[in-house]
C-alpha cells in the first residue's frame, strides 16, 4: 500500500499515476488515482512510477466500473455472472463478468481484456 504506480493499460487509463491501495481478487490492485477514483487495476497493467515508462503489450477497451445504485435499490450480483455498466456515461454500456464484492458497496468486474476494475 501507498506506492505510486503508473498504469499501462488500458489505452484509456495508460499513463494515469495513482497509489496503490491494497490487494483484491483477481491478481488485481486497487488504485487510487490523482483525482481521487479508485479503480481495480491487473498487475500486468501497472508498473513502478519511478520506472521509465513502457507501452502496454496489447490494447485493451476502456476503463469500467459501476454507477452508485439507488438508497431504494439493492441489487446483487454472483461471480460469474455477466453485467453490463450503466455509468460513468464514459463507461456506459460496457461488459464483463463479476470477480466478485469489494470495498464500497461494489464489484470487480472482469472484461473480455483481462482487465479487472
Amino acid at each position: 500500500p501507498g506506492q505510486r504506480v503508473r498504469v499501462l493499460g488500458p489505452p484509456a487509463m495508460a499513463g494515469k499515476q495513482g497509489s496503490v491501495v491494497g490487494p483484491v481478487p483477481g491478481d488485481a490492485f486497487a488504485v487510487c488515482f490523482d483525482s481521487g477514483s479508485v479503480f481495480n487495476c491487473l498487475t500486468a497493467n501497472l508498473q513502478d512510477a519511478a520506472s521509465p515508462a513502457t507501452v502496454a503489450a496489447s490494447p485493451a477497451p476502456a476503463m469500467t466500473s459501476f454507477a452508485p445504485a439507488e438508497e431504494e435499490e439493492e441489487l446483487e450480483f454472483t461471480p460469474g455472472q455477466r453485467v453490463r455498466v450503466l455509468g460513468p456515461p464514459a463507461m456506459a454500456g460496457k461488459q464483463g463478468s463479476v470477480v466478485g464484492p469489494v470495498p464500497g458497496d461494489a464489484f470487480a468486474v472482469c472484461f473480455d481484456s483481462g482487465s479487472v476494475f
